[in-house]
């Protein structure tokens, strides 16, 4: 064999032209062929396997136990499934699909916002988490809130204790993280892309009224001209300042102001109003 300055060895009287170093190394021609392939077992193999006795352990979709019992398992899934027999049946009308939902299931829904307020932040000042952090660690609740963001910077706050929601809705406007958060009472048919805020919350001043009308009822019944009485001011309850009387009202953003009131009442003894 003429010398050409490559090396080669032997291995079981073979001739290679690899150096003698890397005989455990593969040619690239080796990977162009698998070493071992096997055929897939056949049915008959599948058979076997299955009578060797691992049928004898039933698969878990093929039956369940139910208290001593075997059963399907479509059976015992078919309890779990909802049942709308009962619900009503879509009306089609052209090309319009009309559905009357159940009227017993939406009130009962509506009850669980009976507590319940609409926040709005600004997220790109603000996370999710830091409303979360302050309203558990500042707010000072008696019970939990649950908080869930609506889209469009909104959130619906969800109240455990009703006095936690007439507390934080009587408050005002809160901070956090430097960022104010208005309350607005939720509502149903509630939607982000109608007017955000349409009411608020304002203190109506009745100045120079005699201290006999300082009365709650007396003065709910005058601050319903301007909106919804929520709260009479604690000093005005208990005659502290006298100069003039004070109630927390909730108004109407658009509605029309109401600048004047006149007050009338029965004569004592008498049915005249004066």
């Amino acid at each position: 064999m003429e010398n050409t300055g490559e090396r080669s060895s032997e291995k079981d009287g073979e001739i290679c032209d690899r150096p003698s170093d890397r005989g455990k190394q593969r040619r690239i021609t080796d990977f162009w062929r698998p070493e071992h392939y096997s055929l897939p077992p056949s049915v008959s193999e599948i058979d076997n396997v299955v009578s060797s006795g691992l049928a004898e352990k039933n698969h878990p979709m093929e039956e369940v136990i139910n208290g001593g019992s075997k059963q399907s398992y479509a059976a015992a899934a078919k309890k779990t499934m909802p049942n709308i027999d009962d619900l009503p049946d879509p009306i089609h009308d052209g090309t319009f699909t009309k559905i009357i939902i159940p009227q017993e299931a939406y009130e009962e829904k509506l009850q669980s916002f009976s507590y319940a307020l609409i926040g709005r932040v600004n997220f790109r000042f603000v996370s999710m988490d830091e409303v979360r952090t302050d309203a558990k660690n500042v707010w000072n609740l008696m019970g939990k809130v649950n908080l869930a963001p609506l889209g469009k910077g909104f959130i619906l706050f969800r109240f455990e204790i009703e006095g936690d929601m007439a507390s934080m809705w009587k408050r005002g406007p809160v901070k956090v993280k430097g960022q104010v958060i208005r309350f607005q009472l939720w509502r149903p048919e509630f939607s982000i892309h109608e007017d955000p805020i349409q009411t608020k919350l304002v203190w109506i001043r009745y100045p120079e009224l005699p201290i006999e009308y300082w009365h709650e009822k007396i003065l709910f019944s005058m601050a319903k001209a301007s909106g919804r009485p929520e709260e009479v001011d604690r000093r005005t309850l208990h005659g502290i300042m006298g100069s003039y009387a004070r109630v927390l009202v909730e108004v109407t953003m658009s509605g029309t102001r109401v600048e004047e009131i006149q007050v009338e009442r029965k004569q004592l003894g008498k049915e005249v109003y004066f």
